[in-house]
């Protein structure tokens, strides 16, 4: 389950059955929409939270760290040309086994000059490549923000469910 594509398919049909609850439950009863929504949303940021926490964790503890340099970015715009840019670097590092990698990492990140050297932990699974910058910010503080925001949207649908009873 690892495997990003499963991770795509599994969160492909989890949103079409949750728009269909909605949808369901809009049809059956306005006040049930407000508590559903925050209670399956509220599960599924910790489920993804939890998720990425453990994944970054399992590349950093079992991975090796490196250098690596900024050879590119892919810059990314939300919508039109007036929306701002989000750059994803891609990195250049050498494995153990002498051999050279270029990975994109799955960051977004104010744009660091080109050449620029940063930390990164590795560990190759099935033949690819998991690629993480050493930041506490990605594998610590942002994990807990979907964690902290999914418990308060539980604790608000719960609330809600007990409010109207």
């Amino acid at each position: 389950m690892n495997n990003p594509k499963n991770s795509q398919k599994i969160a492909l049909v989890a949103g079409i059955i949750l728009a269909t609850i909605f949808y369901l439950l809009s049809q059956y009863s306005n006040e049930l929409v407000v508590p559903s929504f925050c209670l399956l949303t509220g599960a599924g940021m910790i489920y993804a939270g939890g998720n990425l926490r453990s994944s970054s964790l399992r590349v950093k503890n079992f991975g090796i760290k490196t250098k690596a340099k900024i050879i590119d970015y892919e810059i990314k715009r939300s919508g039109g040309e007036n929306t701002s840019k989000s750059y994803y670097p891609i990195v250049e590092f050498t494995t153990t086994d002498n051999e050279t990698i270029s990975h994109k990492l799955k960051l977004n990140e104010g744009s660091k000059k080109l050449n620029s050297i940063i930390d990164i932990y590795y560990l190759k699974e099935n033949n690819e490549y998991k690629v993480i910058k050493d930041s506490k910010w990605w594998t610590t503080y942002w994990p807990y923000f979907y964690i902290t925001f999914g418990v308060i949207l539980l604790f608000g649908g719960i609330f809600y469910v007990l409010k109207t009873n």
